[in-house]
């Protein structure tokens, strides 16, 4: 909703797992991912080389949280 404010004619899109991210990837391949590493589907490190492979062109922020501290 933040970066709805700052441009209105910004467009988002929610993904459930790394699976249905990278199905609307490749419809409409996006300029921004934030991508939770939390993401069911795959591994950490597995979904962001598969998220970054399927949107070479787009910057990838990781944006995650755990409450577990190990």
């Amino acid at each position: 909703s933040l970066l709805s404010a700052l441009d209105p004619e910004v467009r988002t899109s929610v993904a459930g797992d790394v699976s249905e991210a990278l199905a609307l990837a490749k419809g409409d391949p996006p300029n921004l991912v934030l991508l939770d590493m939390g993401l069911p589907g795959s591994s950490r490190l597995d979904a962001l080389r598969e998220v970054k492979a399927a949107c070479a062109a787009a910057s990838v922020v990781v944006v995650s949280g755990d409450e577990d501290p190990t």
